[in-house]
């Protein structure tokens, strides 16, 4: 994932544990939908005392809106 954009003040930021409830999805599930997705905005932990490093994924209200619409378009 990269970071492509800013938050803007009026849109709510999730993090994948609020998505969860809404969405079914696992973390895993909801990594790989939004992985790549332009608008998404990781914030790196530069301290790190364990083996694997946790970044802080933000997905702005739009680009969760922009996600599931794609994937509950009727063809």
């Amino acid at each position: 994932m990269t970071e492509t954009s800013n938050i803007t003040g009026s849109e709510k930021p999730y993090r994948y544990k609020e998505l969860r409830p809404l969405t079914g999805l696992s973390d895993r599930s909801l990594r790989r939908l939004f992985e790549g997705e332009p608008g998404v905005v990781i914030l790196p932990h530069t301290i790190c005392r364990k083996k694997r490093k946790y970044d802080t994924i933000l997905i702005p209200e739009s680009v969760v809106q922009r996600v599931l619409n794609r994937l509950t378009r009727v063809v």
